[in-house]
């Protein structure tokens, strides 16, 4: 079956057997393995991700050696890295680095050594994961830029709350009109509920901040 998506590994090990364990895996699977030898390349990169992200639209999942995460900033992700899933190998102190696993976006742990067969599932799964998040982003974003200005304004106004009358006020219509505008954003929407509506504007909204 093809993918929709093209796949990305990004692989950050100093250890060179990860990236020739997993690039082994990558030709049978059919994606593209990057890798970085050092925590300052990885960085380095990131950074050129905020100028000019080149993963928008990429299947990707980060393979992280735990010797790297700890020379790594928790904040130093750029947004267009910071919703990959992170896969984190080596063996780490748990008492000290969960929660800065999790802060950075853990999706998975694998402990070294490991097969190939380990890496590779979880890369793959990794990918399955990200592509349900895109595919998600993608669908939100097209609930809400199908809608008209005037359409978005009224379903703004909607989802902070306000009454018909206090639409109409604010915007300079009648009731009659806001009413109308309110029954199209939930049909275009395709919200079966208020709190739909809201959940769908709240996440635009954080789609919107993180440049996506």
């Amino acid at each position: 079956m093809q993918q929709s998506l093209e796949r990305t590994a990004i692989v950050v090990d100093a250890d060179s057997a990860t990236y020739k364990a997993l690039s082994r895996f990558a030709w049978r699977q059919q994606f593209s393995v990057e890798t970085f030898n050092n925590h300052s390349e990885f960085i380095e990169w990131m950074a050129s991700q905020s100028a000019n992200p080149t993963i928008i639209k990429r299947a990707c999942c980060l393979v992280i050696e735990v010797q790297v995460l700890r020379l790594i900033n928790e904040n130093s992700f750029p947004n267009a890295v910071r919703d990959i899933p992170k896969i984190y190998i080596g063996v780490p102190n748990f008492s000290c680095e969960l929660s800065k696993l999790a802060r950075m976006g853990f999706y998975s742990f694998i402990e070294k050594p490991c097969t190939v067969g380990q890496l590779g599932a979880g890369v793959m799964s990794a990918f399955d994961y990200h592509e349900k998040l895109l595919s998600g982003a993608a669908h939100i974003t097209e609930r809400i830029t199908c809608l008209s200005k005037r359409e978005r304004e009224v379903g703004s106004l909607v989802v902070r709350g306000l009454t018909n009358q206090e639409i109409a006020a604010e915007l300079g219509i009648s009731i009659k009109t806001v009413k109308a505008h309110r029954a199209r954003v939930m049909e275009k929407t395709n919200s079966d509920s208020l709190v739909d509506l809201v959940r769908c504007f709240d996440s635009f909204s954080q789609l919107s901040i993180r440049g996506e």
